[in-house]
This record gives C-alpha cells, structure tokens and sequence, in this order.
C-alpha cells in the first residue's frame, strides 16, 4: 500500500470516529432530556425536634418513592446521597407520646423537598410514627468524692462547701427517674494545715440523653488548728419515776472535745447536758445509756468517754 493511500484510510477513519461520538452523545442528550418514572431513596432526617421531647423511635430510617423527572434531574440527585427534612414540631400533638405522619402528609412534604411535574407516589411506608418522651427537668444533689487527709492538730471545720450544692438534670422522663444524686471526679488532698478551694468537675450519668445545668462546682474546705480539752458533766435523768429514787453509777461522765484555738477559753462546762432516759432503760440488766442532748456550736468533735450508766433503785 502506497503511504498516501495509508493516510487517506486514516483521515476516513477519524471522520468515521469523529461523527459517531457525535451521535453517540447526541443519543445520551435525547434520552436525558426526556422525562420518566423512576424510583429515589431518601433518609429521613428529623429537625426542629422541641425542646419539651425527645425522640425515642421511628418506624422507619428512609423512605422510597417513585419520582417524574427528565433524566438532567435523576442526574442530579443520583449523583449524591437526598434526604428528607421532616419538621416534627409541625406534626407536634399536646399530650401524645406518638407522633403519626400520614403518607398523604410524606407526599406533601416530598413534593415541596423535590419539586417535579407530577406528584410522587408509591411510597416505601404507609405512615411514620414517631415515639417521643417528654423531657423533665429534676433537682438533684451533688455529691463531693474525696479522699482527704490533716496534718496532726489540724481538722475540717464544719462540712465539705460545695456551691452549688446541687444542680438540674434534664432528659427523658424515664432516664431521669434513674438519677438521685451527681458525683464528681475524686479530690486527692494530703496533709492540709489551710484552707483550700478547688474548681471540680461533676462526672455525667452514664443514663442516655441526659443533660446537666452545671458541668463543675466549687469546693473549698475550711481548716483550723484544734486543741482537745475534756470536761466532767453531770447526768440529768428525764422521766424519773414517781415515788422512787434512783442513783445513778456513775452520776457523770468525761467528754472529750476538739476546739479551734480562737475558741478554747470561751468553751465551758456548762455549754453541754449529758441526760438518761428512765423510759429507755435495759430492765434486766439495770443500765441506761447517756447521750449528749445539747452542745455549743464552738466545738468540732464530742466524745463521751462512758455512755453505759448502771442504776438503782430506792422505794420511797
């Protein structure tokens, strides 16, 4: 074969190609641009859920349905995932615990999300339910985990501040039924001689869809040097019997006290009763027990020494 043969073959060979990607492509335009029925999926996305509910199920997670477009349509939403935003404070009833979204009300909503020609139809679902619970708003306690120890001749005065000391927890009326008290992390604190404040963080219930108003507290400890002084009390009997003496063995009793130092000469004896209860005494062995009735708000620790009281018992 001539080379100029060769060449002319090619130059009709590329003529050829040339018009039949034309033709081709002109083929795929005509197809496109014409309108048809097809089906589409769509995951069903839910918004504006009111603050008052939550949602706690759905019937279903998608929904198909058959839609009219020209093939540029399809084109478009095949080419990325749809979805189907379903505004449930829309379909929000008062004191309903199910939300019930009819197929007419799914159409309605597919014909505004996916405008077409024609209606949508043939859905997947005949109706979506939507199960809520309310969410309750409940006051519960925090509660401090420490692990605290003083320097000798040092104590805690008064209790653990925590502020606030308690705090709101919200969620599903039945999730938060399960929660009394909140905890937070544990505070190591070693040989405290001084006061001490501490930001704590409040450890979240391991309840689904719990929310908490405050995620931290503030805790401080307050802590003063104490000496320990002692003092002898004498027993009040109460409800003494009519017509009978009783003398009670032994009709004192040591106590032992923790006092801060600012507050150790203005503590007397004479700031506390140490009483017997007559009513409440143990017949057959003939003893009663003592126990502090009143004492001074100065002092941080009491200790009776004796509460077993033996007695006996005088006819008049």
């Amino acid at each position: 074969m001539k080379r100029s043969d060769f060449g002319i073959n090619n130059s009709k060979w590329k003529t050829f190609l040339f018009f039949l990607v034309v033709a081709s492509l002109f083929w795929v335009l005509t197809k496109i641009s014409k309108e048809f029925t097809a089906p589409i999926s769509a995951s069903i996305e839910l918004v504006n859920i009111p603050e008052s509910v939550s949602i706690k199920e759905k019937n279903a997670d998608e929904v198909t349905f058959n839609f009219f477009a020209s093939g540029y349509g399809f084109l478009g939403y095949k080419l990325k995932s749809q979805s189907l935003a379903i505004d449930v404070s829309k379909y929000m009833s008062v004191n309903k615990n199910t939300i019930n979204i009819t197929e007419d009300q799914l159409i309605q909503e597919i014909n505004i999300q996916f405008p077409s020609n024609r209606s949508a139809n043939t859905l997947s679902i005949d109706e979506l339910t939507l199960t809520v619970d309310p969410i309750i708003r409940k006051k519960v306690k925090v509660v401090v985990q420490n692990k605290t120890t003083y320097k000798k001749g040092f104590r805690l005065i008064g209790a653990v501040s925590v502020v606030p000391d308690s705090i709101f927890v919200s969620g599903p009326q039945k999730n938060v039924a399960q929660i009394d008290s909140v905890v937070t992390n544990t505070v190591l604190l070693e040989n405290l001689n001084d006061n001490v404040s501490k930001r704590v963080r409040i450890v979240k219930p391991k309840v689904s869809g719990i929310t908490m108003s405050n995620e931290n507290v503030s805790v401080s400890w307050t802590v003063k040097e104490v000496a320990q002084k002692e003092f002898e009390i004498p027993i009040t009997l109460i409800n003494e019997p009519f017509r009978e003496t009783i003398k009670m063995i032994p009709n004192k009793v040591k106590i032992r006290v923790d006092i801060t130092l600012d507050h150790f000469n203005a503590v007397k004896a004479s700031d506390f009763e140490v009483v017997c209860d007559y009513d409440h005494r143990n017949i057959d062995e003939s003893f009663m027990i003592a126990h502090l009735k009143n004492k001074t708000d100065k002092v941080e620790h009491i200790e009776l020494t004796t509460q077993k009281i033996d007695y006996l018992t005088f006819k008049e």
